[in-house]
């Protein structure tokens, strides 16, 4: 079906703060419990191309908190934090 989603306010992007793929990740998310699918943040994130240059954005969506980001993984996949 067809859904309409409107982001009225976002953190800054481009802040180093990974907060496209925060938005990313909850669209993605939403739409997951709205046809009762299980949630799958890693899954979704790759999907999605998102925590190719840090990871700060998965990990501050999935978990939150004080995030370190430890810089570019250099066996590809999503960088360490």
């Amino acid at each position: 079906g067809q859904h309409h989603l409107v982001v009225e306010q976002s953190i800054p992007s481009h802040a180093g703060l990974g907060s496209g793929t925060q938005i990313a990740l909850a669209v993605a998310s939403a739409l997951r419990t709205l046809h009762n699918l299980p949630l799958d943040i890693a899954g979704d994130a790759s999907l999605l191309e998102r925590g190719g240059r840090s990871g700060i954005g998965i990990a501050s969506f999935e978990d939150g908190g004080v995030i370190v980001d430890a810089g570019k993984n250099d066996r590809g996949g999503t960088p360490p934090v």
